[in-house]
């Protein structure tokens, strides 16, 4: 089966103001996510990689990731675990680190807020 997947295979680019966020599927099990110049989108700058995030993880499943608004920061979801209980992290975009914010046993679902600072989720019960 895995002959008759293309093993290179770009999402089609969502523009957003003056850039586009893709996934960016490459011959790995994890996505990539990429920010580029909406003008030029050859110029890609991965802001995620599922590759290197599952390195050293038994089981690791990105459930989807979100820019904030002014381009700054990268909020993302993965269950580490198979559970499906989720960590939300978030990155600063301009250095590549990862905040020291988690947010543990969270839905895949979230949405920044119009002021950049505020991320909003869902919390899962035990049940």
């Amino acid at each position: 089966m895995k002959g008759r997947i293309k093993e290179d295979d770009q999402g089609v680019p969502m523009p957003d103001g003056g850039w586009a966020f893709t996934r960016l599927a490459k011959s790995g099990q994890h996505p990539q996510f990429c920010l580029s110049p909406a003008d030029d989108p050859e110029q890609m700058d991965v802001t995620l990689d599922g590759g290197a995030e599952a390195k050293n993880q038994t089981y690791f499943c990105i459930a989807d990731a979100h820019h904030s608004d002014d381009h700054r920061l990268l909020a993302w979801s993965a269950d580490t675990s198979g559970s499906e209980q989720f960590a939300t992290r978030v990155r600063d975009l301009a250095t590549g680190e990862k905040l020291e914010d988690l947010l543990e046993e969270t839905t895949a679902s979230m949405a920044w807020a119009t002021d950049n600072r505020h991320l909003f989720c869902t919390k899962r019960d035990p049940n």
